[in-house]
């Protein structure tokens, strides 16, 4: 076996490790803890923008002075912007942007559901919206580095 394909399985399996580690946190957040909070919350947010709603909050002003209105939004994009980074590295099929769309999506509809089911959130299609932004701009940063890497 070459080195390089060495290397390469050693990338494989720790962005399988990473990834396994990401989706424990990502589901003890968003889903367990608030269970287990004994919090029962559930709301339903189907219209985009929306002022009560975390995206909506970003086109007022007074969002980009109060910590407290941006925390939402900004956590939604951090949350999910390791995911478009690793997703490349586990498959060849997720090397590309519409494949990785597709499992951010797939993942972040699965996590609404499972809040509205589990009263444990508001299921919001801006949120969807905000974790799609994210793992894009991870699938951007990964693209980045890789073109970085690979020119130098």
């Amino acid at each position: 076996m070459s080195q390089k394909s060495e290397r390469a399985i050693i990338v494989r399996m720790i962005a399988i490790l990473v990834f396994i580690y990401y989706m424990y946190v990502l589901l003890k957040h968003s889903i367990f803890t608030r269970i287990l909070s004994g919090h029962a919350m559930r709301g339903l947010e189907l219209i985009p923008f929306q002022n009560t709603s975390a995206l909506g909050s970003l086109f007022k002003a007074s969002t980009w002075t109060n910590a407290d209105a941006l925390t939402p939004v900004a956590g939604h994009i951090v949350f999910f912007l390791p995911l478009g980074f690793i997703l490349p590295f586990l498959d060849k099929r997720t090397k590309t942007y519409l494949p990785i769309l597709g499992v951010a999506a797939a993942i972040s509809f699965s996590i609404e559901i499972l809040q509205y089911l589990t009263k444990s959130g508001i299921t919001s299609t801006d949120h969807l919206l905000l974790n799609l932004f994210g793992a894009t701009l991870g699938y951007l940063l990964y693209k980045a580095l890789r073109y970085a890497y690979m020119n130098s």
